[in-house]
């Protein structure tokens, strides 16, 4: 257990032996424990449950009560921290937020989820939990460090998030083909990376309550189907009619929820209100509308949005669309991954906690009044407007399937045991991620899978993500990109599990002086240009990259002392030097720079602002949790065709007449050393937007 009293520092720590007590496998071919407990879901629905699956249930119910207390604590000390002035409204929810986690509900949660062998570890967290409550003095002159509180946002987005099945990309393979998912399509969720917490309630039939809604965060909402189907703006008959939840663990597959939205079946007498087939739709009418996104034509109620005859309109659309600008999301009208955790206070693309802006009618240039659901007014909320996703292969290391002709063979990868997969360099034939070799650039970057050492030889923190030991975990699932140039990766960096060999161009030598190490994915923009040719004058472009990144902030080696660095860049190329399907050599010639049309990136980051020698663990310790990075947003306006380079930033008017067609996403390393580099990547993301000039 971490030896450091700091009681925020002790909850991080403590939410995340919750989560890996439910999700690890505790022993060879025993199921992890929140499988075992959603097992449950089909006594506890029965008409008469047994006492002892009862019991369990209630706790749950207790312990996931405590938490969506606890999220709405942590959201209300992150915003009091960037305030000066707030010390004591800081330390009253710093209060909150102790006695929350030293409820009996919680902790009675703690010793039915985590195992036996970590019970004496959690009383003795409980008891300094509870030793700092009783020096009042001592918590009022307390301020929480951000990165305590970043950490325990970022494990109860874990525990509470809501990921579904992404929707399959339409024949212009830019935008979102809704009718893709067919009435019979009943897998919606990602059961792997939803939160653990999420899908045992479900399978409970139980609820989970969001709260800290409206203008003055006093409403609250509970939610017992929202996110267990996908929605969408069309007929009854057309939505999914059912939603089945499995998850697979060795030769078995287990159901762990099964809901039924036909509403064409009668509804059983003895079926509980939030049993209707329709209640995930009311529930994001009502959840809308305690953040203040509400239609006067459609009051709570009426038919639209009322058990039994709710329906997804387009007056619904249009406060989804309305949310989403304001909340700076892609505006899609439907609720995606991105607008259905951001409804929950939660960041699908940063993996943590972030609160919701509710409405504000000074920032709507068309307020909804007396029914006005239109959606096509000359404001930013038009048809036109809207956004997305670009499509990545494997964005975020767990899919190498997804890559075409694929780089090397899928390995099978297993928690806390050997995984390692090198990336090859350039080739004109594949598809995906690939590494560079050219007179900028060294070849090294791997997918690397999350581990944790726990040794009893150290006083150092044993962290989540990451310590001077270990890489840590992935932000989301099990693998992440590293850009590694020389040292395999071994399990606990012990010699009991001999690693894989490195291939012949890791020959031993360190990076060259001078290169970097990248890793690139070409985009095939031409689908996106002839999806938006349509659009005319008054409406831009605008394409922004994004990437989750950490690093150790340590110079293991102990050559310069200095952090390793990566950021992400954006590269776009014109169609007079974008030839496909891969043209890296040609649009990057050894010994010169690249033909490239215009680029975006980042800042390097962590910045060398100091010696890491010198620095202590704690000083360190917010580099290990996950960072959302972005490049510069580019701008592109309309021209013969497609949409061109931006003038203000490309001042040839020659090359203003090229038609933008491809883009290169480049996630680069920067080493010290040379040789075990400590930048991490993961979840790569590329947005694009159609706005209106001038908004």
């Amino acid at each position: 257990m971490p030896p450091t009293r700091n009681p925020f520092n002790l909850l991080a720590y403590l939410l995340f032996r919750v989560r890996r007590g439910l999700e690890d496998i505790e022993q060879a071919g025993q199921p992890p424990r929140w499988l075992r407990m959603a097992r449950l879901g089909p006594q506890v629905t029965a008409p008469n449950p047994p006492v002892m699956a009862n019991g369990v249930a209630s706790v749950v119910k207790a312990f996931t009560t405590s938490l969506n207390w606890m999220a709405e604590a942590t959201l209300d000390l992150r915003e009091l921290l960037i305030t000066t002035d707030a010390a004591k409204a800081t330390a009253e929810a710093a209060l909150r937020l102790l006695r929350t986690a030293n409820s009996p509900e919680f902790v009675n949660g703690l010793k039915n989820i985590l195992p036996a062998s970590a019970v004496a570890e959690l009383q003795s967290i409980a008891q300094s939990v509870d030793g700092v409550l009783g020096d009042i003095e001592n918590i009022l002159t307390y301020i929480p460090e951000p990165d305590d509180v970043n950490r325990m946002s970022h494990e109860l987005y874990r525990l509470l998030c809501v990921v579904q099945r992404q929707v399959p990309y339409g024949a212009d393979g830019v935008t979102f083909d809704l009718t893709e998912i067919r009435p019979d399509t009943q897998d919606h969720v990602d059961v792997a990376n939803t939160g653990k917490i999420r899908l045992i309630n479900w399978a409970l039939d139980a609820k989970t309550t969001t709260r800290g809604l409206g203008d003055n965060e006093d409403l609250s909402q509970d939610l017992y189907r929202l996110g267990v189907r996908r929605l969408w703006e069309t007929t009854e008959a057309n939505l999914p009619q059912r939603s089945i939840g499995q998850f697979t663990f060795g030769a078995r597959t287990e159901t762990i929820f099964n809901f039924d939205f036909d509403h064409t079946i009668t509804q059983a007498p003895a079926a509980k209100p939030h049993q209707d087939t329709r209640q995930d739709i009311v529930e994001l009418w009502d959840l809308l509308d305690k953040h203040g996104y509400r239609d006067d034509a459609v009051p709570q109620g009426s038919a639209d949005r009322a058990p039994g005859t709710a329906k997804y309109t387009a007056a619904l659309t249009a406060l989804v669309r309305k949310f989403q600008v304001l909340n700076g999301l892609p505006v899609t009208g439907w609720p995606d991954n991105d607008t259905i955790n951001r409804l929950l206070h939660l960041d699908y693309g940063a993996k943590t906690l972030t609160r919701a802006i509710p409405y504000i009618p000074a920032m709507d240039p068309a307020p909804l009044v007396g029914g006005n659901t239109s959606n096509k007014a000359p404001d930013p909320f038009d048809d036109k407007v809207k956004g997305g996703f670009l499509p990545l292969l494997n964005a975020d290391a767990d899919h190498p399937n997804e890559e075409q002709d694929s780089n090397t063979e899928p390995l099978e990868f297993i928690r806390d045991q050997p995984g390692y997969r090198y990336l090859p360099v350039a080739s004109t034939t594949r598809q995906g991620w690939r590494t560079v070799d050219d007179a900028l650039s060294a070849p090294g970057f791997v997918a690397i899978q999350s581990r944790r050492i726990d040794s009893a030889n150290t006083q150092e923190m044993i962290s989540f993500e990451g310590d001077i030991l270990t890489e840590g975990e992935a932000s989301s699932g099990d693998m992440f990109w590293a850009a590694r140039h020389l040292t395999p990766w071994a399990a606990g960096r012990t010699n009991t599990t001999a690693p894989l060999a490195a291939p012949a161009l890791h020959n031993g030598a360190a990076v060259p002086a001078g290169r970097r190490i990248r890793m690139v994915q070409w985009i095939d923009l031409s689908k996106l240009q002839t999806h938006l040719a349509s659009l005319g004058a008054g409406y831009e472009l605008w394409l922004q990259a994004f990437v989750l990144r950490r690093s150790l902030y340590r110079d293991r080696a102990g050559m310069f002392n200095m952090p390793d660095q990566g950021r992400i860049s954006l590269e776009l190329y014109d169609e007079d030097l974008f030839k496909g399907p891969d043209p890296y050599s040609a649009v990057r010639p050894l010994g010169g720079p690249p033909k490239l049309s215009m680029y975006a990136l980042s800042d390097w980051l962590p910045a060398q602002d100091g010696n890491t020698n010198t620095l202590t663990i704690d000083q360190v310790r917010p580099w290990w949790t996950w960072w959302l990075q972005s490049s510069r947003a580019i701008r592109l306006l309309p021209t013969v065709g497609g949409y061109a380079e931006n003038p203000n930033t490309q001042p040839d008017p020659a090359k203003n007449a090229k038609k933008v067609n491809a883009a290169l996403i480049v996630l680069e390393a920067q080493p010290q050393s040379g040789v075990d580099v400590d930048a991490y990547f993961d979840n790569v993301r590329v947005r694009w937007d159609v706005r209106k000039v001038g908004n």
